[in-house]
């Protein structure tokens, strides 16, 4: 029988900042290397769908395109549902067989639940793995007249017959595809929080298997030192790097910052497009790493890089961390400038880089300052720019 794998991905870990998870190493690979290499292990997938945002898939790609089946990677949603959604429509595989989610933020499910939760599947046509659970629980809620950071207890109810549901969850291919066009077609406003509750709303019959402790979802960074010392690496490095680069204004260029065209008679003379707030941000993701500076891996004397968007240095950065299993966590960035008033272009800055480096906006600061009319930048001859980065990583 025919298996298709759906690894979601899309998600944007708010809970860790916004930080893209699927890119965090655990040990000395990301989490989504770990998924794959647990898929392809179990030998039962016909094929593999990732659903990541947008601008991951160059990253995704190159660093799965070594696994087989050859994954496809899908734009993700604004919600888990539309997610699914979205890579169950990029699937291929026989109607007849069945159909498995993942969390890549599960970085550490086994091959043996992985077998049997397929195997409950093809007997029942859907299954899940759960855990009991371990502590005591309780229904609170909160009345008008108490503090409003204090909870009253309303009863405790018992855990005999609760269960901690993972994934992957597997159903068969015919079976999801009608509840989620059933789904769609009532234009359902439920938040389902995974695939087994839209199943269980349509009637349908859902089991389980026994889950794994290890098979834990990364939602925190204490479960993400957790995982790091189950896999002997311990908690990763959490580095810092600085940057700077400054470039004099002349007149008749177009002036770049941060990717985006910036209005204005004067632009920056460099070798490249003379973008000093991205060439910041390399040195400053470069040193994070101890990875020399921008001019090291991209000579001024080399004609090759000569009039280059610097956009693409930026991306040749990040993917330089992703090979060393590094992710980068926050950036903040300040532009000395005089001249223009960068204030309105400050939120399109932000855009740029966090879709370059593939990480949340709220991962992303950028500043405008003037120089008060000292120096060469005071003076408007030219622009700087200073970058603070952190990176995760081993």
């Amino acid at each position: 029988m025919s298996v298709s794998v759906i690894l979601a991905a899309a998600g944007r870990g708010v809970r860790m900042g916004g930080i893209d998870k699927a890119l965090l190493p655990v040990g000395d690979r990301p989490l989504l290397v770990h998924c794959l290499e647990r898929v392809e292990a179990c030998r039962r997938a016909t094929e593999i769908v990732i659903v990541a945002r947008e601008e991951l898939h160059p990253v995704i790609r190159e660093l799965s395109c070594s696994f087989r089946p050859l994954p496809q990677v899908v734009a993700g949603g604004d919600s888990r549902v539309e997610s699914v959604l979205n890579g169950l429509c990029a699937l291929s595989g026989d109607p007849s067989g069945l159909v498995a989610i993942h969390d890549v933020a599960r970085p550490l499910v086994s091959v043996d639940l992985i077998h049997r939760v397929f195997d409950a599947a093809y007997e029942h046509g859907a299954a899940v793995p759960a855990q009991p659970l371990a502590d005591t629980i309780k229904r609170v809620y909160h009345a008008e007249d108490d503090d409003a950071s204090l909870e009253r207890v309303e009863r405790t109810i018992s855990r005999d017959v609760l269960r901690s549901v993972q994934t992957p969850q597997v159903f068969s291919h015919s079976l999801l595809v009608e509840v989620y066009r059933s789904l769609i077609l009532a234009k359902e406003k439920a938040d389902f929080t995974d695939d087994a509750s839209i199943v269980e709303a349509s009637g349908h019959p859902v089991f389980t298997v026994p889950g794994d402790e290890r098979n834990f979802k990364i939602t925190t960074w204490g479960d993400y030192a957790l995982a790091q010392a189950l896999v002997g690496r311990g908690v990763a490095q959490h580095r810092v790097g600085l940057g700077y680069d400054s470039h004099r204004l002349a007149v008749g260029r177009s002036l770049i910052l941060a990717g985006i065209r910036i209005p204005n008679s004067a632009g920056l003379v460099g070798h490249s497009d003379g973008d000093v707030v991205l060439h910041a941000i390399c040195d400053a993701l470069l040193g994070a790493c101890s990875l020399g500076d921008i001019g090291t891996h991209f000579p001024p004397g080399d004609e090759k890089w000569k009039g280059v968007d610097s956009r693409l240095l930026l991306r040749s950065v990040v993917q330089m961390l992703t090979e060393l299993g590094c992710a980068v966590g926050h950036i903040d960035v300040t532009v000395v400038a005089e001249q223009p008033r960068l204030a309105p272009f400050i939120a399109g800055m932000r855009t740029s880089v966090a879709s370059l480096i593939g990480v949340d906006e709220k991962c992303i600061s950028i500043k405008a300052k003037t120089n008060e009319m000292m120096d060469a930048v005071g003076r408007g001859e030219g622009i700087a720019a200073l970058a603070v980065s952190t990176v995760t990583g081993a």
